[in-house]
This record gives C-alpha cells, structure tokens and sequence, in this order.
C-alpha cells in the first residue's frame, strides 16, 4: 500500500532530525535510505523498526539533521593551558587564549553528547512519521477492502448466474439426448455406429460441467471474504486465493458450453483479475 508520514524532532537548543518516509506497492519489503552522516550508524536499527510493522512495499526514508556548531563542539581546556604553559616557558611572556584556540585538539567536536542526543532525536522522529505512514497506509487498505468486498459481491451474483445458465443448458441438452434416445430404441434397424454422435453428445456435456469450479471459486470467496476481516497483514494469503481463483475462472472458460451467457464469463475474469492486481497493494 502506498503511504506519506513525516516526523520532526528537536532540542532548544537548535539541534533538529526531520524524516521523510513514503511507501508504495511491491511484493516483498524493501528499504531505500538516503541519511546524513550523521544518522547513518543507525541505518540497521531504522530497519528493524520498520520491519515490524510492515512486511511489504518498498520503502523511502530521507533524514535531514541540523546541527548548530555552538551544540557540537567543545573547548579542551586542560589541553588549552597545557599549550599556553609550554608556550609562556618558551617565550618567556604571556600568551594570548586567541592564539590558541587553534592548536590541534583545543577546539574537538563533542562525541560524548551528540552522539546519544543524535541518535534520540533520530529514532524519535523515525517514530513519528511510521506512526503517520502507518496511519495513511490503513486508510488506503479501509478503502481498497470496501472495494474489493464489492467486487467479490458482483463476482458472486455472476457465478449464481452462470450456475443457473449451464443447468439450463444441460437440462435442453438432456431432452434431446432423450430424444434422440428413444428414436434409437425405436428403429430396429440402426446399429452401433448410429448411437456414436448421441454418446459424443452426452461425453460433450459430461465435460462441460462447472458446477465444481464454481462450488470451488465460492469457497475462495468465502475465504477472501474472512481474510479481508482479519485486521493483520494477509497480503500473501489473499495473493494466492486470486491465483486459485485466477486458476478455475480459465477452466470455466474453457468448459463453459453456452455462448449466450459469455459476457458472464467474460465479467468473472475481469473482476478476478482486479482483485488479483488489487491485492497486490495489501499488507
């Protein structure tokens, strides 16, 4: 499912982390990160944050980390009046703190307070936009179950339809096999042969029958149907039921006798097949 969140940490005293994470659709997860340097150390712990609550779609995240140099580095004083006691034994003269300040190591960034600070910030404001993302993402699935539950609606009245046409169909094709049956038994003088078109006519039939492919795609739509209630990531299960069901709606079309009622065929294919594509989109 596709999905937006954004989230914004910071400190008073200016330092800030703002996260971008954007989702969209795709089989399997997979995760694109563009981090500072800054942030970067922390890529595999964002990973397993994310994998948690998602399982699927590929995923965005950008990190964007102000940093003002008043909160990042810190004067080494020790070191600071090392160098000026050497420095006033040398010249014999005092020596001004300016001209220290910079000597290697007097002025270093603080690692013992950024990093910690840093990586609180991070992880918050991750926080923040997966709740947003995650939000998004259940609005988008609310509405796409609504939707498919409607199809599945549709595709259920199609196939009473289809059901209810090809008994129709078998029992027209039962008289005239009766028909043709007595006629049989009523000429003394027809032989084998002659009954050879009335036993293709009864094989044809035989063959033609999608009683059980449509007992088997209602099964499906049942199970679809209990699925969609579920309230956790099913998108894998649901998959392989639009397969399954992929599977018979081809073999009712291969086998369905009547070409009266194709255009029920033809509208039990395109509806599976927008839920397969559908549910392509789900956790």
């Amino acid at each position: 499912m596709t999905g937006y969140g954004e989230g914004v940490r910071s400190m008073p005293t200016g330092a800030s982390v703002s996260v971008r994470i954007k989702s969209i659709n795709g089989k399997s997860l997979r995760l694109v990160t563009r981090l500072p340097e800054a942030v970067a150390p922390y890529e595999k712990e964002i990973e397993a944050l994310i994998r948690k609550s998602i399982s699927r779609g590929t995923i965005e995240l950008v990190a964007d980390v102000q940093l003002p140099s008043t909160d990042i580095w810190r004067i080494d004083e020790k070191l600071l009046h090392h160098y000026r006691t050497v420095a006033r034994r040398i010249s014999g003269e005092d020596v001004k703190v300016s001209e220290l300040l910079g000597l290697p190591g007097v002025i270093r960034r603080d690692e013992a307070r950024l990093v910690p600070r840093l990586k609180r910030l991070f992880i918050g404001a991750v926080s923040d936009a997966l709740k947003l993302l995650l939000a998004s993402r259940r609005r988008e699935g609310t509405a796409l179950a609504k939707q498919i539950k409607e199809q599945l609606r549709v595709l259920k009245r199609k196939l009473m339809s289809l059901k209810n046409e090809c008994s129709r169909s078998k029992m027209k094709i039962s008289k005239q096999n009766l028909a043709q049956l007595k006629a049989l038994f009523k000429d003394k003088t027809a032989g084998i042969d002659d009954s050879a078109p009335l036993r293709e006519a009864i094989l044809a039939m035989e063959k033609s029958d999608i009683s059980e492919e449509v007992e088997r795609l209602n099964i499906h739509i049942s199970e679809f149907e209990k699925m969609l209630k579920v309230g956790k990531a099913v998108g894998l299960r649901l998959d392989f039921l639009a397969q399954e069901m992929h599977r018979e709606a081809s073999t009712i079309a291969s086998k369905y006798p009547s070409a009266s009622s194709s255009v029920d065929v033809v509208d039990v294919r395109t509806l599976i097949a927008a839920i397969r594509q559908q549910v392509q989109n789900i956790e």
